[in-house]
């Protein structure tokens, strides 16, 4: 950590969004009292560059140890590894800093992350490909589909019957908290993937659930449990912020972003080539 600038991590960023809190701070307090640009702290705390000096001053404040919040950047194998997988698979261009943000929340204990992003961003696929990249595929990738519409929302009960039956070979319960505690059981010993996909639909506008769907709430809790060995990923246009999941620790919220232009012609141009070899062959 020798350069001039560093950055938050992912996870360092809610903790010193949390310590912030915890001194009865906003930004704009904290740069007057220490005497920065806000434009700074407002960079700190969204996973920007600053100098050194102020990123230390700044974790000093906030009763930081300012090494368990840096970012780490990935070793080179670690970044050749990703690149070369990546570069074989149109979908994957220019998501090579999204899979390693992902690697790095599960290496820091998140058991449950949310990619958030607009439609057509390509939050599944990355999903999708993250899993594979485990060597977690169907049917050690368990799906769940929300729904399309507001009106064919997926039952939790309904799923969490289902896997036990069919995936774990368990007779479930009929009391919905003595399934949860069965599926808990099995992903105890398991390694498996679950993707729950358009979680927006399960949510109101402030990103907490509708009252008829909190069993997602308790799903969410069996599955963020750090004595679980899966790791679910989450797509929604929407963020998370329901105060019941988000307390837990190992719940995160990952705002993905679309392609830059470079990127985009990278992926015409691999899209191009794979069509061209589907069709010669």
């Amino acid at each position: 950590m020798a350069g001039r600038s560093l950055k938050v991590s992912l996870l360092g960023m809610e903790k010193a969004k949390r310590a912030l809190l915890r001194n009865s701070l906003n930004k704009k307090a904290l740069a007057v009292e220490l005497g920065m640009a806000r434009s700074t702290v407002s960079n700190f705390f969204s996973g920007k560059a600053v100098d050194r000096l102020n990123f230390e001053e700044i974790c000093k404040r906030l009763s930081l140890e300012w090494q368990e919040i840096v970012d780490m950047p990935p070793s080179k194998p670690e970044t050749e590894e990703i690149q070369h997988t990546i570069s074989k698979n149109p979908d994957f261009v220019g998501r090579e800093e999204a899979i390693t943000d992902l690697n790095n929340l599960v290496n820091q204990g998140g058991k449950v992350i949310l990619i958030q992003a607009e439609g057509g961003v390509g939050k599944t696929t990355l999903a999708q490909k993250w899993f594979e990249h485990q060597g977690l595929k169907p049917p050690q990738l368990l799906e769940l589909s929300v729904g399309k519409t507001p009106q064919d929302i997926q039952l939790v009960e309904d799923w969490v019957r289902l896997k036990l039956q069919d995936y774990f070979k368990e007779t479930p319960e009929q009391n919905f908290c003595t399934m949860l505690e069965q599926l808990k059981s099995k992903l105890q010993t398991q390694k498996v993937g679950v993707l729950i996909d358009n979680l927006e639909l399960a949510l109101i506008n402030n990103g907490e659930f509708i009252e008829q769907h909190h069993r997602y709430i308790d799903l969410l809790t069996v599955l963020a449990n750090s004595s679980v060995q899966s790791i679910t990923l989450i797509t929604s246009r929407e963020p998370l912020y329901d105060p019941a999941v988000m307390s837990l620790q190992t719940v995160k919220n990952y705002e993905l972003e679309g392609l830059n232009l470079e990127a985009w012609e990278q992926y015409k141009v691999l899209r191009t080539y794979a069509l061209y070899k589907r069709i010669i062959l």
